[in-house]
């Protein structure tokens, strides 16, 4: 058996452990750009192990529920499920208990999407219990101040990302950021998903041969199946970015991507933010969402269950220390001149 070990700011510390050979190569192709800036040797009373691998369920004194999908009881969760081809099953137990304990068993292609799936949004669960909630969007720093832009996949993050960067701008991160007391926010750079469509000349210019000959495959993959299949390239924003990546700033201004036929900016008020905010939070929480609903049905005073109560009050606190917060229509093309009015809003 393998260790990781990851220490978020000080706030969160994990280990995972993967126990099988193959899962181990998986484990580096998914997770090594995924929290190699959180990496650390070893960390003391993790919040949450876990554990890799074939393992048997303890589902003695359990409720069954969707006809033997879901098995609860105190401070206890297991489910088998799937997404597409991938299957995976997943026990979480000792909730109420420091390290709360995980294991993942996922077939050949579930090892794409178990750490997704589960892992980020688990430690997002606990990040938000200590009131740290993430907000899904990209982030960037100018001069101690920071610009929040939340956003569903495909609504131009990346985009946006490399434009800010390349003009100056410091990295707080390109999928989530970590919300502080107040308006101080924390960086998570994670792993830059890139596809065909995102693929930005300077991190093109960071892939070997072989890499964009690999996401050219996928591409056609994605084509051949209309769709169905969807497979991103993890790249390493730590490597893209070595001096830009910023630890924390204070937020100046919020703007919520959107996507339509053109350009448009709108004011929006701090209720609609603070909705919108959860809402796009809620979307990119698949499966985890309905484990959490299923949870709730049993035990709705758990700590588990009021996740999206507690997530909204603590949107609300952060909202209400921002005065500049907008919502910013972006067109399905990205042009440098849409890029150059999105710096006006910043400047």
């Amino acid at each position: 058996m393998v260790c990781f070990a990851y220490n978020i700011h000080d706030i969160i510390k994990f280990e995972i452990l993967i126990k099988d050979r193959f899962f181990l190569r998986s484990y580096f192709y998914r997770f090594q750009h995924e929290f190699e800036y959180f990496k650390t040797n070893h960390v003391d009373n993790p919040d949450f192990t876990v554990e890799v691998g074939p393992f048997k369920p303890d589902t003695r004194g359990c409720y069954s529920l969707e006809e033997d999908q879901f098995f609860i009881k105190e401070n206890y969760l297991y489910t088998r499920d799937s997404y597409k081809i991938a299957r995976w099953e997943v026990e979480i137990s000792d909730l109420d208990k420091a390290p709360v304990k995980v294991k993942v068993n996922p077939n050949f292609s579930g090892h794409l999407f178990f750490g997704p799936y589960i892992i980020d949004f688990l430690l997002r669960v606990k990040m938000n219990q200590k009131g740290y909630p993430f907000i899904h969007g990209s982030g960037v720093v100018k001069d101690g101040k920071a610009f929040i832009f939340p956003a569903r996949s495909s609504s131009g993050k990346t985009i946006t990302t490399m434009h800010f960067l390349d003009n100056g701008f410091n990295l707080l991160g390109d999928n989530f950021v970590i919300i502080a007391n107040k308006n101080k926010v924390y960086s998570f750079p994670s792993s830059m998903n890139v596809f065909n469509y995102n693929l930005a000349p300077k991190i093109k210019n960071t892939l070997s041969q072989q890499a964009l000959l690999i996401l050219k495959l996928k591409h056609l993959l994605y084509k051949a199946t209309c769709g169905y299949i969807k497979i991103f390239t993890p790249v390493s924003v730590k490597k893209l970015f070595p001096e830009q990546i910023c630890n924390s700033a204070t937020v100046e201004t919020i703007c919520l991507l959107q996507v339509s036929n053109k350009y448009k900016v709108d004011q929006i008020s701090k209720a609609d933010l603070v909705e919108s905010l959860l809402l796009n939070n809620q979307m990119d929480a698949y499966p985890f969402i309905n484990y959490i609903t299923e949870f709730a049905y049993v035990y709705p005073d758990h700590w588990l269950s009021c996740h999206w109560h507690n997530l909204r009050s603590n949107y609300q606190k952060l909202v209400e220390n921002i005065d500049k917060h907008f919502k910013v229509t972006l067109p399905r093309k990205i042009s440098s001149a849409v890029l150059a009015e999105l710096d006006k809003i910043i400047n």
